[in-house]
């Protein structure tokens, strides 16, 4: 029972100790790649057209549509509240708080962009120090 005993323990330890020879090491090459950063162009600003803005009221109806007849030949109504009016005002100043935003986060991106870049460049563009012996007493 004893002589199996050892025979078991020599046969195991044999296994444990030969278990690890079949492994391979990896060899892993890390290299940093930097990556291109594009900052895009900003678009060409809007150009808004012109609009021309009357207010009617009933002691100038008649007059208006006379003249509005002698210029454009035909009269077509398009006719707002003043309540309206004013929703479409705050709609538009609505609109052009969104558009402001938008432009600032965009310049935020584009400065941290450009200051990354800026580091970087002044990094690769740095002088190495030189080894040597007589270099370290300086």
């Amino acid at each position: 029972m004893r002589l199996n005993k050892s025979i078991i323990l020599m046969t195991l330890g044999a296994f444990l100790l030969s278990a690890c020879a079949g492994v391979k090491t990896l060899n892993v090459d890390v290299t940093e790649v930097e990556a291109e950063t594009i900052i895009q162009a900003h678009p060409k600003p809007i150009k808004l057209n012109d609009i021309q803005w009357f207010v009617v009221t009933e002691e100038n109806f008649e007059e208006f549509k006379k003249e509005l007849k002698a210029k454009q030949g035909e009269v077509v109504w398009f006719a707002i509240t003043p309540k309206d009016y004013e929703a479409m005002a705050l709609n538009m100043q609505e609109m052009l708080r969104l558009i402001k935003q938008q432009k600032s986060i965009i310049v935020f991106y584009e400065n941290i962009l450009k200051t990354k870049n800026e580091r970087i460049t002044d990094t690769v563009n740095e002088e190495q120090p030189k080894k040597g012996f007589f270099n370290f007493f300086k």
